[in-house]
C-alpha cells in the first residue's frame, strides 16, 4: 500500500430486518471499495444476526443459531 493511501481495517454486517444489509452483500461492497482503491479485509470481519423480539420488543443478537428472547424465553423469526 503506497503512502497516504485509504484502508479500511474492519467491516461488519449486522442483519436486523428485511431492509437490512444481508451477510452476502459483501461482493457489491468490496467491488466498490476496489473501485476507490481502498484496502479492504477480504470478508465481514464480524456478522451479526439481530431480531427484535414479538412478544416482549426487546433486541436480541441471535447466538449459536438459537432464536429464542433471552428476556421472556419466546421463539423470534429466523428471518427478518
Amino acid at each position: 500500500m503506497s503512502a497516504g493511501a485509504h484502508m479500511l481495517p474492519q467491516i461488519r454486517a449486522a442483519n436486523v430486518g428485511p431492509l437490512a444489509a444481508k451477510h452476502s452483500t459483501f461482493a457489491a461492497l468490496a467491488m466498490a471499495l476496489d473501485a476507490l482503491e481502498i484496502a479492504r479485509p477480504a470478508s465481514w470481519t464480524h456478522a451479526f444476526v439481530i431480531r427484535r423480539c414479538a412478544a416482549c420488543t426487546q433486541i436480541q443478537v441471535i447466538k449459536d443459531d438459537v432464536y429464542e428472547c433471552a428476556v421472556c424465553g419466546a421463539t423470534l423469526a429466523p428471518r427478518g
